[in-house]
């Protein structure tokens, strides 16, 4: 089952699935992937298969850091879509999402 993975600036995850996405004959205005507080962006949003995905950045000292989230881990960062999402733990500066292919 695909689903998609949003990353905001201040590091929360939401993993929903790819069917929430809705898709309008005439293209519509856009849609609310992930809720966000005031003045914050999204970072990446990816769609991705059961292998999972890679979380890496910037840890402390402006270590490289990379962790692989599989879907047990990714349980706990589900939701519906527009919601704000979990903290990812660590907290990464300039983080990114990339898909695990398989």
């Amino acid at each position: 089952m695909r689903q998609v993975a949003c990353l905001s600036e201040n590091g929360r995850l939401l993993v929903f699935p790819l069917d929430e996405l809705k898709r309008l004959p005439t293209g519509g205005k856009g849609v609310i992937l992930m809720g966000l507080d005031a003045k914050e962006h999204l970072r990446c949003a990816i769609a991705f298969g059961a292998a999972g995905i890679s979380y890496s950045g910037l840890g402390r000292a402006g270590k490289p850091t990379d962790t692989l989230l599989d879907a047990k881990t990714l349980k706990g960062f589900a939701g519906n879509r527009a919601r704000k999402g979990h903290l990812v733990d660590p907290r990464l500066k300039e983080a990114r999402l990339k898909a695990i292919n398989n």
